[in-house]
């Protein structure tokens, strides 16, 4: 099972990227939509969304952008929540890899990464992972 994280582009995100579009939060966010994730890590801009029942990346790539009915009882939403784009994060929870979005393909993360996300996510999903 992979946990599916997102940048949670909140009103006051929205707000800060459409009046201050220089600013940190700002920039984050655009690096992130190209795969660049370490400022919006820091920066605690993820939030775990759904969690997709496959442990193959290119599986959940393919469920959470073609939503047939077949795909839709594999995924369990948590809040609102895209299709699975460049940017976002996959955690298997049972091998405990952390996999990144790119533009071709995917970027494993270190275990190092791996951890130093979780310690930047919310206790819910920290406990999630446990």
């Amino acid at each position: 099972m992979f946990h599916v994280y997102q940048i949670n582009l909140t009103d006051e995100l929205y707000n800060e990227i459409n009046t201050n579009p220089s600013s940190e939060k700002a920039l984050a966010y655009r690096r992130g939509m190209i795969g660049d994730i370490d400022k919006a890590i820091d920066l605690e801009l993820f939030e775990h969304v759904a969690n997709v029942d496959t442990d193959n990346v290119e599986e959940a790539f393919v469920i959470m952008n073609r939503w047939s009915d077949e795909d839709e009882v594999k995924v369990d939403r948590f809040r609102q929540l895209c299709s699975l784009s460049v940017g976002n994060v996959l955690i298997n929870t049972s091998e405990l890899t952390m996999h990144v979005c790119k533009t071709i393909g995917w970027e494993e993360k270190t275990e190092k990464e791996r951890k130093y996300f979780e310690s930047k996510t919310s206790t819910l999903i920290r406990n999630h992972l446990a």
